[in-house]
Parts: structure tokens; C-alpha cells; sequence
């Protein structure tokens, strides 16, 4: 109910695309944020686990609307994606962006774990191995 409000609020004062994420399990969720003036949702936690929300959204509402967000740290094996603040290794950046891609995702919006908030910038090396990648990638 608080960030209906809040959303609501916000929309009133700013004019700009609005792209919402959290907390989305199920399509209705999709809807409500939609609803509420959404323009994009943004997913995380479908993205490893629950896919199949991705391609129900994409072909509900299309693939312009759905931002896949990625959590990428470096491990030995390469640049992988996790889930559960960081702890939980799904697969890599590479595998994972091309099935979010498949799947009917949109954008791919992509935090490196290692690197945010730090202030060095973007991971080059992290971007060069999403070069085959056919979404925009944020």
C-alpha cells in the first residue's frame, strides 16, 4: 500500500519513463506496477528463478518492457551472475544474458558487485563479453 502511495506521489512531480522492480513473483505484480504508471519492470530474482515470468511478461506486455538485472562479480571461472545479495552463483554472464535475452527480456541492466560504489568506473572487461548480445544493455 506505502509505495502505491509513494509511486503515485512520485509520478505526480516527474515526467520521465519510470522502470519498477522488487518483490515480483507473479504476473499481477507486473500488473500493479504497471498500473501504477510503470513504463518497465525490472527483474532479478526471475531471472534464476522463475524464467518462464520472463517470457509470460514478454508476451503479455513485450519485451520492451522488461529490464533483466544482473548482479555480476569475477570469480575464477570468469564473470558470473548471483542472486541472493551476491551469494548464490547461477551461471555465467554471458550464459545468463543470452537466456534473459531468449526469454524475452528487453534490456539488460548490469551491476558489477565488485565495482559499485567504488568509483573506478565501469568493468570493461565485464562489458567486452556481452559484445554478442543483441539487447541494449544499461
Amino acid at each position: 500500500m506505502q509505495l502505491e502511495k509513494d509511486v503515485t506521489v512520485l509520478m505526480e512531480k516527474i515526467f520521465v519513463p519510470l522502470t519498477l522492480g522488487g518483490g515480483i513473483r507473479v504476473i499481477e505484480d507486473v500488473s500493479k506496477y504497471f498500473q501504477l504508471g510503470a513504463d518497465k519492470v525490472s527483474l532479478n530474482w526471475a531471472v534464476g528463478n522463475s524464467p518462464q515470468l520472463i517470457s509470460e511478461i514478454a508476451r503479455v506486455y513485450g519485451s520492451q518492457a522488461i529490464v533483466a538485472s544482473l548482479d555480476v562479480r569475477q570469480t575464477p571461472e570468469g564473470f558470473s551472475v548471483f542472486l541472493d545479495n551476491g551469494k548464490n552463483s547461477f551461471g555465467s554472464l554471458l550464459e545468463v544474458s543470452r537466456r534473459a535475452e531468449d526469454l524475452g527480456a528487453g534490456e539488460l541492466l548490469i551491476t558489477s558487485i565488485d565495482r559499485d560504489g567504488t568509483g573506478f568506473g565501469l568493468d570493461i572487461g565485464m562489458l567486452c563479453e556481452l559484445q554478442d548480445v543483441g539487447i541494449p544493455i544499461i
